[in-house]
């Protein structure tokens, strides 16, 4: 039996605009992308469970039932299964831009030690490779919810950096050279503000907000504390996380504070 990892969906029609959930130990598979490297990736993602979200008439996939991992696209009722990369080397890892008719994907088709990411459209026409450094590690991580904007995550040579890439100028953005960043949190609705953190070193993680020029726009914690996985509010007013606060109790708890800044609220308690 093949291992299949169905990535993302909805490369037709209109994006749903509900938050979708990830499974944690995929989450920690594209977040650690840049440790595992290229000779661990493939078996690591096919360990996990599957990244789905709401469905229209398209669903992109990794599988390795050709002996070695591909991108394919299939029908919702699975029928009409296509290879969309047929190559000899890896690829997978395939997230679908919302709104718009192509994916993202990595692959180490290029030889070396890295990968790479590649734009193609969803029938596996037009592939366009977003350019960094040789032997360097990159994952996908999230499209902005226009489809112009990819965020992706680079490591070389032990460094790490949250990148944005441009689809329309073909522009490179190193986020964690802008602001002292390490993780990237999610896509405000609006595509033009999003969540980075960046780890204190002493057990606390700071989020906030930032513009697709790389800049700050407000604080949301202040990295006394553990917090991630933040979702926006569909109006964007608001950001709901889970952070473990010791006076809370030491377990995890969801919070929510204003996009604008303010004390984060504990809305759970448990």
């Amino acid at each position: 039996m093949d291992n299949t990892v169905m990535n993302t969906t909805e490369l037709e029609g209109q994006a749903d605009n509900a938050t979708k959930a990830i499974p944690i130990i995929l989450v920690l598979v594209i977040l650690t992308v840049g440790v595992i490297g290229a000779l661990t990736i493939w078996p690591q993602a096919a360990g996990g469970a599957s990244f789905m979200r709401a469905t229209s008439s398209k669903i992109a996939f990794m599988s390795n039932r050709d002996g070695n991992w591909d991108v394919y696209v299939m029908d919702r009722d699975g029928s009409n299964v296509a290879n969309i990369t047929s190559s000899p080397q890896n690829d997978g890892l395939p997230l679908a831009a919302p709104r718009q008719p192509y994916l993202v994907f990595a692959s180490d088709r290029n030889g070396g030690n890295g990968l790479d990411l590649f734009i193609s459209n969803y029938d596996g026409s037009g592939i366009t490779q977003i350019q960094t450094p040789p032997n360097s590690n990159n994952a996908p991580l999230a499209w902005s919810p226009d489809g112009t904007k990819i965020m992706f995550g680079h490591e070389l040579d032990g460094a790490q950096a949250v990148m944005m890439y441009d689809v329309e100028t073909r522009a490179i953005t190193n986020l964690s050279d802008r602001q002292p960043a390490d993780t990237f949190g999610a896509w405000a609705p609006d595509s033009k503000r999003f969540i980075l953190s960046a780890a204190n070193g002493e057990g606390g993680v700071e989020m906030f907000v930032a513009n697709t020029a790389g800049e700050r726009l407000q604080t949301l914690t202040d990295g006394s504390y553990i917090a991630g996985l933040p979702a926006w509010s569909p109006d964007g007013r608001a950001v709901a996380f889970v952070a473990i606060i010791g006076q809370d109790g030491g377990g995890p708890d969801i919070f929510q504070v204003d996009a604008a800044g303010g004390e984060p609220v504990n809305l759970t308690r448990s």
